[in-house]
């Protein structure tokens, strides 16, 4: 073992990126004979998602190999405590699991998505897969991923994967789109020729098919075979040449079919699907659609030509890649037909492309004419029509490119009685759509003037049940440390909190709190707090009931109260314990009495007011400032001739250099009558020439 800086002392790691190499140990490097590939094999004492061992990959690479054709690979292996249940594990490492199945296997991706996994017996992990062919052929391949791969080798502890097969059940038919001709043009329907028997053995090619590799990226017209002949399409004893002309050059050349509307390839004649439907690697697949966005890049390596286009059926659209051997004459003929704009259809392979993990269809088959089509518009088909209570025009910046006229003219042709205009913090769009609707009374639907505007709690208590308290009543000062910012999903992992009474401190508390889950990288780098730390520590259920008691007739104060309190009061609801303590916010405090301050994060707060901060983001460290902090508020607060909480809580009063700083939330105001829109007007322009900061507050 080996540390990572000493392995790759020239690599300069930054941000998150140096702290997950910080903790790395490199157990061997193993370099491909041709000098193709790097695998490092680490060993790393923290649970850490896969998305930043791939970005370090790219950093190594970028960094030390900048010029050379050289893959990197970190196979990483995970030396965690032992408190650990695969449960918990698999729980934390579960988005990783699925990212990686995404690129190897999606129909495993599937199964594990889909399926409610548990845990019966501490080592065995149960997953529910519904009864279908396809997932019974993925099934062993996802069982030794997980059991082999992600358990065993990568965390170092032994599972068994056991699988429970469920009836499949066929979702509800989705309706078909419907298509139109084009303007002149004869409706197009799929005719019955597309109609195939199952039993057919042309139906799937039979000998003519060529062979495929799973998940290969679509053969060049033309490579290099092993034997050191070169083969066209991949297809034993085909060689390049001009697929139509006839002139051989030396070179084995392909018969043109039959039939004068295929444009490249064979002839095919199975029923198209809306490219909406493909949503995973499915084989071959017979499409049509019109061309868009067609490129041509020449590969120096290989002595090959890619050809990139899109095609759209306006259900969706997917990116079609072709391969030719160099840039000779049957390029230019397929450049010819193959333009942007033209309608085809087209057959071939649905793959996952290696480069860019985007679905895909390659090794085409053949590509045939295609009458033009469009889809119909879209309709509200519903007998009861909606009422757009929550609309953007294009006054909505960032956020809507849409005229009010053109949406006014859409809502009334789906039938829809009114349409409201709600665009953010502003009321421009309302000449147009008045002057839209003006004097067509029953033919267009009514406007609802109204704003998404940018609402600020000036309401807010500055002190929550301040009581009959004053500045000289004892206080307990808290911190928390906690796996993430949900008060319902996440965890506590730390407590510190100082208790003052008379300006003056008189206790300390301070523990660790096992969270009974992983604690997340980002919150380790962070808070420095690692899973080590907190394995030996009791649990919330122990733990709190000690902090309300160390709490007992104190007001209590947090910086950012409201974070520190929803954890407490959520984690009491869930024991059955009371928590209605009095509340007073130290950010709230400062944007009074330090008002020209922009930011008022902790360390912000402390330096303004010379206090010192030691260990930022650890629990009892962060008290102990924000302690400091407050006795400096108090000083501030007497010198006003403040003496009570209510007093404090008065100062909570409107002002507009209180709003300006406070947080804003999104809100929608709708106009009732004439009044109300005079109302509206007057709120906005208070929103711009009042209280504007960054953005018009209400």
């Amino acid at each position: 073992m080996k540390r990572f800086q000493e392995v790759f002392p020239q690599f300069q790691a930054e941000g998150h990126l140096s702290a997950l190499a910080d903790l790395l140990q490199v157990e061997r490097v193993i370099v491909a004979d041709d000098y193709s590939s790097l695998t490092i094999y680490v060993e790393c004492p923290r649970l850490v998602q896969s998305s930043m061992f791939r970005e370090l990959e790219q950093g190594i690479r970028n960094q030390l190999f900048p010029n050379k054709n050289l893959q990197v690979y970190i196979r990483e292996h995970f030396a965690l405590s032992g408190s650990f249940t695969p449960e918990t594990l698999f729980a934390a490492y579960k988005e990783s699991i699925i990212s990686e199945l995404q690129r190897r296997n999606l129909i495993a991706c599937r199964i594990l998505q889909r399926g409610e996994i548990i845990f019966p017996e501490p080592n065995v992990m149960e997953i529910p897969v519904e009864d279908m062919p396809l997932n019974r052929k993925a099934l062993e391949e996802l069982k030794k991923f997980l059991s082999e791969e992600i358990f065993r080798d990568r965390c170092r502890t032994n599972v068994t994967i056991r699988t429970r097969f469920v009836p499949f059940v066929l979702p509800e038919k989705s309706e078909e789109p419907v298509f139109e001709a084009a303007p002149g043009r004869e409706k197009t329907e799929p005719d019955e020729s597309f109609m195939i028997d199952p039993a057919d053995p042309k139906a799937s090619g039979g000998k003519e098919d060529e062979k495929k590799t799973d998940g290969a990226a679509p053969k060049a017209a033309g490579t290099a075979s092993r034997k050191g002949k070169t083969t066209q399409g991949g297809r034993k004893g085909r060689v390049p040449g001009n697929k139509w002309s006839g002139q051989k050059n030396g070179w084995t050349t392909k018969k043109r079919p039959e039939n004068p509307d295929v444009l490249y390839g064979r002839d095919f004649d199975d029923q198209f699907i809306a490219i909406k439907d493909i949503v995973s690697v499915m084989g071959e697949v017979t499409v049509r659609g019109q061309i868009f966005g067609s490129d041509v890049r020449f590969m120096e390596k290989t002595q090959s030509t890619l050809f990139v286009f899109s095609l759209t059926d306006f259900t969706d659209s997917i990116m079609v890649k072709l391969f030719f051997r160099g840039e000779g004459e049957e390029l230019d003929q397929f450049k010819s037909v193959i333009k942007d704009g033209n309608f085809i259809r087209l057959r071939g392979m649905t793959n996952i492309d290696p480069r860019d993990g985007e679905l895909t269809i390659g090794s085409v088959r053949g590509i045939r004419k295609c009458e033009p089509f469009t889809r119909n518009e879209r309709s509200d088909k519903a007998p009861v029509k909606r009422v757009e209570l929550h609309c953007h025009t294009k006054m909505s910046d960032l956020d809507a490119v849409t005229s009010a006229k053109d949406l006014i003219k859409q809502a009334k042709k789906w039938g829809m009685e009114a349409i409201a205009i709600t665009d953010h913090g502003n009321l421009q769009a309302y000449p147009e759509a008045w002057h839209t609707v003006q004097g067509k009374t029953g033919e267009m639907p009514k406007i609802i003037y109204g704003v998404e505007g940018y609402l600020v709690d000036d309401l807010k208590e500055l002190v929550v049940n301040p009581g009959d308290l004053t500045l000289d009543s004892p206080f307990v000062v808290f911190d928390i440390e906690t796996t993430g910012f949900s008060a319902v999903k996440n965890r506590i992992i730390e407590i510190g909190a100082v208790k003052i009474e008379n300006g003056v401190v008189t206790d300390r508390f301070s523990t660790f709190v096992n969270p009974h889950v992983p604690i997340p990288f980002r919150i380790e780098e962070l808070t420095t707090i690692n899973d080590a730390m907190v394995a030996d520590a009791p649990g919330i259920e122990t733990v709190l009931p000690e902090f309300l008691k160390f709490c007992e007739g104190c007001a209590v104060v947090a910086h950012n109260a409201s974070f520190d309190t929803g954890f407490i009061r959520e984690n009491a609801k869930r024991l059955g314990l009371p928590y209605h303590p009095a509340v007073l916010d130290t950010v709230s405090l400062a944007h009074i009495l330090l008002p020209r301050l922009n930011r008022f994060k902790l360390d912000t707060v402390a330096k303004e007011l010379g206090v010192s901060l030691g260990h930022h983001h650890r629990a009892v460290d962060d008290a102990a400032c924000t302690a400091d902090i407050f006795m400096c508020f108090v000083k501030m607060l007497w010198e006003r001739g403040i003496s009570t909480l209510k007093e404090v809580s008065a100062l909570g009063e409107t002002n507009p250099d209180l709003v300006r700083k406070m947080n804003t939330y999104h809100v929608i105001i709708l106009v009732r009558n004439e009044i109300g829109r005079v109302n509206l007007y007057r709120l906005v322009s208070d929103s711009n020439l009042k209280y504007f900061n960054r953005r018009p507050r209400i």
